[in-house]
């Protein structure tokens, strides 16, 4: 382990922040990894290699410390090797992952330097602000909760703060890139997002940690190394300080207190993270079943009741002073016009953008009909997990084990990424990581989940060099346009589907 563990570090170093370097990524707000001319078989391989030899590493720890009897020691070396390998990471360049923290440090410095909503108000009312010019989403509010926006503007007004002390801060017109000083500023904007997502990431880390050790001890560390160490939850975190981070601390500690049997806590945890994320609604059928076969209907219904109504309370004066409710519907509004990696935007682009189908059909069978698809196949996911099984256990020990809620999360939350989501992104995995690593005696989390990243890791790459060939080399745009698509979605599922019919072949 202790060779692994220092192993790690080093990939990273040598695969991403060398060749990907902080600087590079300042120096160009809107650009990717793939620098001018460099559209490559050679170059697109180099950095799948990378990529493969972080999940064979990743795969290869998770089997040492299934072997192990004793695996208890093992769990300084994960926390270690874990804060080396995301403090390496701060070095690199994000816009080969994403451009969202440039959205997230821009929307947080609305918030706290001119007292702005971002469910309200968009980034091109401030053109002449400073950054402005790496923000991707200029003409549309946020997507997420009020809790994200107030963390969001407290970091902001941290880094502010901080390099205002240390006599450093630097906003003047020009902004990065033309000015160095605004680029040091920029990029300790980036650093405190990072840091800020690490800590979110290690507090996950603990609670999950804790929720292993209550009932199966001996595999806390495995699970422990499950979560930290993966490779697309460090590159989520450390590098593109994704703020599902800070869901899934909420949802973490829905677990946590679903396994200690404080039901209402547990559905006000879950509340909570909804004012970061609506996409943790998911969970909602897995808990609210899960929570019937404990304690039967009726009393489950009242807990829901209150838990619902103390919710509403929180969301509303959370939601008052950046607009209210009243700013959800554009919100998911706008989210419903867009399309990214997934079946729905193969459709959308080979109906509707190279067959020319009306867009109102379109659209109704790329997120009504999908959706109706996604709820069905949950539906039955659901009812073979949890209503096979109806009795309500006489006597129960003080922390029971949860295994098949974790499962059943697990498998939801795939099949949605699957079949009903229309916008994917790869760190959306990480959702399905969270339950993955509390479930420690299924072969998925440790054989087809970590495909799974890998397959969505690549997609990034897959997209960014497919995009840059030369436009003369494209005989019909539309037509490459479906095969970019089709390519990315493979190379995101793919890797999975191979993994686990080697296994079931194996088993």
């Amino acid at each position: 382990m202790v060779t692994i563990g220092a192993i790690m570090p080093l990939v990273y170093w040598a695969g991403i922040v060398v060749p990907y370097p902080l600087a590079f990524g300042l120096a160009n707000p809107h650009g990717t990894w793939v620098k001018a001319g460099e559209s490559s078989l050679l170059a697109i391989a180099l950095q799948i290699a990378v990529y493969l030899l972080l999940t064979l590493v990743y795969i290869a720890a998770l089997r040492l410390l299934t072997a192990r009897t004793r695996p208890q020691s093992s769990s300084g070396i994960i926390w270690l090797s874990w804060l080396l390998c995301s403090v390496v990471l701060l070095f690199a360049a994000p816009n080969g992952e994403s451009h969202d923290i440039y959205d997230y440090l821009f929307r947080g410095r609305m918030l706290e330097r001119f007292g702005a909503s971002p469910l309200l108000v968009t980034p091109n009312a401030y053109p002449d602000a400073p950054f402005y010019r790496y923000v991707a989403w200029k003409k549309h509010v946020d997507t997420y909760g009020p809790i994200w926006e107030y963390t969001s503007a407290a970091t902001a007004k941290t880094v502010r703060t901080v390099l205002e002390w240390a006599n450093r801060f630097d906003e003047q017109l020009p902004s990065c890139p033309q000015r160095a000083a605004a680029c040091r500023t920029l990029a300790a904007y980036l650093t405190g997002y990072r840091l800020l997502a690490i800590l979110l990431t290690a507090l996950s880390g603990r609670l999950l940690y804790g929720i292993v050790a209550a009932t199966q001890p001996a595999l806390a560390p495995l699970a422990l190394a499950t979560w930290l160490w993966n490779p697309l939850l460090l590159i989520a975190t450390a590098l593109g300080a994704h703020n599902d981070a800070l869901m899934l601390v909420f949802l973490f500690l829905t677990f946590w207190c679903w396994q200690r049997a404080r039901w209402l806590a547990g559905w006000l945890a879950l509340g909570l993270a909804t004012q970061v994320k609506l996409t943790v609604l998911l969970f909602v059928p897995v808990f609210g079943l899960w929570l019937v076969r404990k304690v039967g209907w009726l009393r489950a219904i009242g807990i829901s009741l209150l838990a619902v109504a103390i919710t509403l309370c929180i969301s509303w004066v959370l939601y008052a002073p950046l607009g209210g409710w009243a700013t959800l519907p554009r919100m998911l509004h706008e989210r419903q016009l867009f399309v990214s990696h997934s079946l729905a935007q193969i459709l959308y682009f080979l109906l509707y953008k190279w067959s020319g189908w009306p867009y109102a059909l379109v659209w109704q069978m790329m997120v009504q009909w999908l959706t109706w698809l996604f709820l069905a196949a949950a539906a039955l996911l659901l009812l073979r997990a949890f209503l096979s099984r109806t009795e309500i256990p006489t006597a129960q020990p003080i922390i029971p084990r949860l295994g098949e809620l974790y499962r059943a999360s697990t498998l939801l939350t795939l099949l949605y990424l699957l079949v009903g989501s229309f916008w994917f992104q790869p760190w959306y995995l990480v959702w399905v990581l969270a339950p993955a690593a509390l479930w420690v005696d299924g072969r998925l989390p440790r054989q087809g989940l970590p495909w799974a990243c890998f397959g969505a890791l690549c997609s990034n790459l897959v997209y960014d060099h497919l995009t840059q060939l030369p436009t003369a080399s494209v005989p019909d745009a539309h037509l490459y346009r479906v095969a970019v698509t089709v390519a990315v979605v493979i190379s995101i599922w793919l890797p999975l589907f191979v993994a686990q019919r080697n296994t079931t072949y194996r088993t």
